[in-house]
């Protein structure tokens, strides 16, 4: 779950370790439940969301992600509270 209300806990989703990957990206996509696309990021690092799409806060609803690794997708869902 995610609750970015600016209280320092949970404020933003991180996945990290993607180093182990070494030079090879690794891709984060994050959609609305209607499909639509509200976030991309690719990273050799981490994924780093807050909670945002383009700059807007997003109303409390859950959120489906997937990952694409190197060596495997991941695909689930997140947990988005504001205050709303």
């Amino acid at each position: 779950m995610i609750t970015p209300n600016g209280d320092g806990v949970n404020d933003t989703w991180v996945f990290k370790d993607l180093g182990v990957f070494k030079d090879t990206p690794s891709n984060l996509k994050i959609y609305d439940r209607n499909g639509r696309l509200i976030f991309e990021q690719s990273s050799t690092d981490k994924f780093i969301w807050d909670g945002k799409y383009n700059e807007r806060t997003l109303p409390t609803s859950n959120y489906w992600y997937k990952i694409t690794l190197p060596d495997r997708i991941l695909d689930d869902w997140i947990l988005l509270k504001n205050r709303d």
